[in-house]
């Protein structure tokens, strides 16, 4: 099984109050044309994209060279692949909306 999204946040049981990652953030999802996409899922404490406010509940495609921080965190993590030359983001964010919002994984269309 090919794994198209990953989820970030805390764990259930961590105790640490400094913490200001959500225990469900965000979602880094990889799109079918190669691109890649974060989905904060209206945490508490935001996640940042090049210093800029994420929106939540949508997607935004991050590119090579973006940085994003989650939460009120230090830790920058800066994105090295994922871009997609001519991608079609509308009708990708779409269907991957509708597979989070749903509660299922976003897969790969098969091939006709």
């Amino acid at each position: 099984t090919i794994t198209t999204s990953i989820a970030v946040g805390r764990a259930a049981n961590s105790g640490d109050p400094r913490t200001t990652i959500s225990r469900q953030h965000a979602v880094l999802q990889h799109a079918y044309d190669g691109s890649l996409w974060i989905y904060d899922l209206g945490s508490s404490h935001g996640t940042k994209l090049n210093d800029h406010s994420v929106q939540p509940w949508a997607f935004q495609q991050l590119l090579p060279g973006n940085s994003v921080r989650f939460g009120r965190s230090k830790r920058r993590y800066v994105v090295r692949y994922g871009a997609a030359v001519g991608a079609k983001p509308d009708s990708f964010v779409d269907m991957a909306t509708s597979a989070i919002e749903s509660g299922r994984a976003y897969q790969q269309p098969k091939a006709k």
